[in-house]
């Protein structure tokens, strides 16, 4: 009985070790979904604002693990996502931005939680 208690507290913490921890410029975002979203945009803006220089941004983004794609189905030039799986949700992180002579012309944060009861 005590061997199995320890096995499944071992298991567990296990599987929370493998969780991916939140991208910084992202990691203080509320508790709802909207209201993180709003929030995580609000942070991209400010950070990184428009007619800052896109190379700092890129630097940021590559530090913080984003993966950057040229985003040809957007009104945006580039996008650079991030996501944390954890137990049962995940965690999506997106950056979009446009580009005027290697200016930011124009940025977004959207934020997305997911979990496996959403599914159910």
């Amino acid at each position: 009985m005590r061997s199995s208690r320890i096995l499944a507290t071992f298991t567990a913490l296990s599987l929370l070790a493998c969780a991916d921890s939140p991208s910084i410029i992202g990691s203080h975002v509320g508790a709802s979904a909207t209201d993180a979203s709003a929030a995580f945009d609000q942070q991209v803006k400010a950070r990184f604002p428009a007619g800052s220089d896109e190379s700092a941004l890129r630097a940021e983004l590559v530090r913080e693990r984003f993966v950057i794609i040229r985003d040809k189905d957007s009104p945006f030039r580039f996008s650079a996502t991030y996501s944390a799986s954890e137990l049962f949700c995940r965690r999506d992180w997106i950056v979009r931005w446009d580009l005027n002579a290697g200016k930011i012309a124009d940025i977004s944060g959207k934020y997305w939680l997911t979990c496996a009861h959403d599914f159910m």
